[in-house]
């Protein structure tokens, strides 16, 4: 069972299937049914870039031995993937309306651009700060403004903001693991400002702000869906040191990206 999971992890299955049902959960808040060409882009473009990224920084990074390691395991996969993807890419830009194809041209550049160099070497991911905001604010706009394009309906800047805010809350836990690297390697991130104890202040008051939202605009199902969703983040948190296997990271924290909106359609359908 493990190594089944550790497959689903190591193939980026699990992050894929997250940025599907994260995009689905709009459709749901919205009170629509899923329809269009939204969630299989959502999944096969978030799938494909996630083993782009692994493959280059497997050869580039300096990441933890652990995690080398894990990834060489499933080095063939990712190479496959790497080069069916975007068969299946080009099978979806062909069904989608001039005006999502056009929209969806910044957060694809902004995406290879944070996985390959565009100057000397330097990738976006490499630009102080830059980082964590730069993955939130991608991946909101997928999971918002590409659904509300595909339903003709306005683009909710309020929507945009809480899952930015989500993202940006269960990613910074990885600087908190990559601390020491991230050091070495002479970029500043959020968290290295913070420092470890600090950051763990901020990740309880961004948790308390993100579900403070809810109350405000939210409908009953994506409260009670928040407030499970808060709780694991609480619990996860009192776990998370840098000192934790990798598989506790990519599993349980990425792993939000599948719960919290699975809790959302749960209580949208049984509540």
């Amino acid at each position: 069972m493990r190594g089944l999971l550790s497959f689903f992890v190591y193939t980026h299955l699990h992050i894929a299937l997250g940025a599907a049902l994260l995009t689905a959960s709009s459709f749901w808040q919205w009170g629509r049914p899923v329809e269009g060409w939204s969630l299989p882009l959502a999944f096969f473009a978030c799938w494909w870039i996630y083993v782009l990224h692994r493959i280059y920084s497997n050869r580039s990074d300096k990441m933890k031995a652990e995690r080398q390691e894990i990834l060489q395991k499933y080095r063939v996969w990712n190479w496959g993937l790497l080069f069916v993807l975007p068969l299946v890419l080009l099978y979806l830009a062909a069904q989608l309306a001039g005006e999502v194809l056009e929209a969806l041209l910044v957060p694809a550049l902004l995406s290879l651009a944070y996985v390959l160099p565009i100057y000397r070497g330097w990738r976006l991911r490499d630009i102080p700060w830059l980082k964590i905001f730069l993955i939130a604010g991608v991946w909101s706009y997928v999971a918002t403004v590409l659904p509300a394009l595909e339903l003709g309906r306005p683009i909710s800047l309020y929507l945009f903001f809480e899952r930015a805010l989500f993202v940006l809350l269960i990613t910074l836990p990885f600087d908190l693991r990559d601390l020491e690297q991230e050091a070495r390697a002479g970029v500043p991130t959020l968290v290295s400002s913070f420092g470890e104890k600090g950051s763990r202040y901020l990740i309880v008051v961004l948790g308390l702000l993100w579900w403070g939202l809810q109350f405000f605009w939210a409908p009953d199902f994506v409260q009670m869906a928040s407030s499970g969703s808060l709780l694991f983040i609480l619990g996860l948190l009192s776990r998370t040191h840098a000192q934790q296997k990798d598989f506790f990271f990519s599993f349980y924290w990425d792993g939000l990206l599948i719960l919290h909106p699975l809790l959302i359609y749960l209580f949208k359908t049984f509540i």
